[in-house]
């Protein structure tokens, strides 16, 4: 006969982690005027170390690794930044504790210096690499209407929200644009849809809606209105261009030569019978003068507006030298009442600029007509007619002049392609050297 036993065990008393992690060391920070970022080198523990608590201007925030980004602060004010690493149990390390203070705001005076120039798509890291440049004074950014939207219901402000973090990281400005394009190249389907032929035009292969369609001003019009609403408090939004219904590009160079001319005036005529290409013209002049009006509204008064300028239709004459403000005669009476009107905030620019007059001697007129000792005195800027790192328009050499040349003409600034930047910040060529050299030697001598 068998006897079975059971044996009970009793459980040892398990000891409770309860000592903490080390204290964090060696923080670091770097702060922008509405951004700051702040890292340390990982945490021991006897265990293991879980997250970490950041206490940022005392707004706690929760970490898994040693660094922390932070946006949305004010500039120029002063932040306290604690940080306590956790382990498993639960247990805080003592707080390691550091002081900064956010940098000012960029003057309310629009762009300045050397500014670097993206478009939809750009990345944070590249964005960052030309801001972390201290030869690169902001960046310009744009994006075409059907980038940000294609129905008018739902938007995506993607490239201007990344510029947006990237200027507040580096505490430098940034200026945005609007490009409406045409049918495949900007211009939604939505707001061509519908369109009276009297209300949209096809000049060489590209169609867009007119000027004056009510229903495409309309469309155009809650762009920019969201676009201010999202960005209008941004303190490092320091400039906004201003674009109208211009077909393929942000400026205004769109009558087509004579058969588009032609075209303008017949499509005109079917909802404004008898007109003249004069009547015609004064409704564009009128027109430009409303999308300025809108744009002074929705922005705030401290934002400057920029356009760029271009012939509309035909507006030049030849026989007039270029340095005569009355070469371009729609443009002078046109921006010339609009710089009596919003004084410092207007600002004049010329995009296609190069080592000469640039096109129809835009170049040079816009100093003698809107520059700083031009007839109607004010602050001007440019940029350039194609990059040096992918376009055969440009050299180092004549990069080097025309920067030179805009520099002695009193602009304030130039928007270069920001593939030209970082080609140029990289330095990893004898040509890229030169570009950065360029870059350096006149950074100090734009007009402010």
């Amino acid at each position: 006969m068998s006897t079975s036993l059971t044996f009970r065990t009793k459980a040892l008393p398990t000891t409770a982690d309860s000592t903490p992690p080390a204290t964090p060391t060696a923080l670091t920070a770097r702060a922008g005027s509405t951004a700051l970022t702040v890292t340390w080198p990982p945490v021991t523990d006897n265990v293991g170390v879980v997250g970490y608590r950041v206490t940022v201007g005392g707004a706690l925030h929760e970490v898994p690794a040693p660094s922390l980004s932070v946006e949305g602060l004010t500039p120029g004010t002063p932040y306290a930044v604690q940080v306590v690493a956790v382990d498993a149990a639960g247990n805080p390390s003592p707080p390691a504790t550091l002081n900064l203070e956010t940098r000012p705001a960029p003057a309310a005076r629009g762009l300045v210096g050397n500014i670097a120039w993206f478009g939809t798509g750009t990345t944070r890291a590249s964005m960052d690499e030309a801001l972390a440049s201290p030869l690169i004074d902001g960046i310009s950014v744009f994006a075409r209407w059907s980038d940000v939207t294609t129905d008018g219901v739902a938007f995506n402000f993607g490239v201007f929200d990344t510029a947006r973090a990237a200027a507040g990281a580096a505490g430098k400005p940034w200026n945005g644009m609007l490009v409406y394009g045409v049918r495949d190249n900007g211009m939604p389907e939505y707001v061509l849809a519908g369109l009276p032929p009297g209300e949209v035009l096809t000049i060489s292969g590209e169609t867009f809606p007119a000027f004056w369609s009510a229903s495409a001003q309309a469309a155009a019009r809650d762009l920019v209105t969201r676009a201010a609403t999202r960005y209008g408090d941004d303190p490092n939004l320091v400039q906004w261009r201003v674009t109208g219904l211009w077909a393929t590009n942000g400026e205004p160079w769109f009558q087509g030569g004579p058969t588009g001319r032609a075209t303008w005036l017949a499509t005109y005529q079917l909802d404004h019978p008898g007109a003249s290409f004069e009547d015609l013209r004064t409704a564009y002049n009128s027109y430009e003068v409303q999308i300025w009006t809108e744009a002074a509204a929705a922005w705030p008064e401290r934002i400057r507006l920029a356009q760029a300028a271009g012939d509309a239709f035909g507006d030049h004459l030849a026989l007039l030298a270029d340095t005569d403000p009355a070469k371009h005669p729609q443009r002078l009476a046109t921006w010339s009442g609009i710089r009596a009107t919003l004084g410092s905030r207007m600002i004049g620019q010329f995009n296609g600029v190069d080592a000469g007059a640039g096109a129809q001697g835009y170049g040079v007129w816009l100093p003698a007509a809107f520059g700083p000792a031009g007839r109607y005195p004010g602050r001007i800027g440019a940029q350039p007619i194609g990059g040096v790192s992918s376009d055969v328009r440009l050299t180092a050499q004549t990069f080097r002049e025309m920067t030179r040349l805009l520099t002695v003409r009193g602009n304030s600034y130039s928007e270069f392609y920001g593939s030209d930047v970082l080609y140029a910040v990289r330095a990893q060529s004898v040509e890229a050297r030169h570009l950065r050299d360029t870059l350096a030697l006149y950074q100090s001598a734009w007009t402010p």
